[in-house]
């Protein structure tokens, strides 16, 4: 960026069920990286692969489509929105209804929406926040919005989940917390994830 080399001949591979982690300081295009991934950016140079398909360059929505999910540095939450309605925002690209059958609230779209909140509430269970479902999410304290972001990145149920600083703002407990979640994710649902983190400890 303005003469700046924010990524240089960068070569990774992450594998089915790996944790892979990538460090270093501020400014080394760790976030940059991440957004080349996620198709925030479009690399001049280099080619992405996933699952043997090369995804150079395509949109956002299409990775998303295709199984790549993403938490972001800066919480990108709805406030004004309960948390069972952030996290169901996720479910949006597994729905087969269209508009039209919405509106009429057909049978077939009320089984599928108690399937989506099915799967939704053993992610609440999951990441203990039970009593949190009806509460604005502006209302919830740092930490508290960091775990309903996870819970929304989980909800696409992606097959790589990208992770930008998820213990940014933390306090000790909150991140404990976080990395047992994500230990768990990691051992015993066999989760893909890129971690982004300062706190190496």
């Amino acid at each position: 960026f303005g003469g700046i080399t924010a990524l240089n001949k960068v070569n990774l591979s992450v594998h089915t069920g790996e944790l892979l982690a990538i460090i270093g300081p501020n400014g080394a295009g760790k976030t940059s990286l991440l957004n080349c991934i996620t198709g925030y950016y479009r690399p001049q140079e280099g080619q992405i692969f996933f699952n043997s398909e090369e995804v150079t360059g395509l949109s956002t929505h299409h990775l998303t489509e295709i199984g790549i999910g993403r938490t972001y540095q800066n919480i990108e939450l709805f406030p004004g929105m309960t948390v069972l309605s952030n996290m169901l925002l996720a479910r949006h690209v597994h729905c087969s209804y269209n508009v039209g059958k919405a509106a009429l609230f057909m049978k077939s779209v009320v089984e599928e929406e108690v399937r989506h909140r099915r799967i939704l509430e053993e992610l609440i269970d999951f990441l203990e926040m039970q009593s949190l479902r009806k509460q604005l999410v502006g209302s919830l304290p740092y930490g508290m919005r960091k775990r309903v972001e996870l819970g929304r990145a989980l909800a696409l149920e992606p097959k790589l989940l990208i992770l930008d600083e998820p213990f940014a703002g933390m306090t000790l407990e909150e991140k404990e917390d976080m990395v047992r979640f994500l230990m768990e994710m990691n051992e015993a649902w066999n989760q893909t994830m890129i971690l982004v983190e300062h706190d190496m400890s």
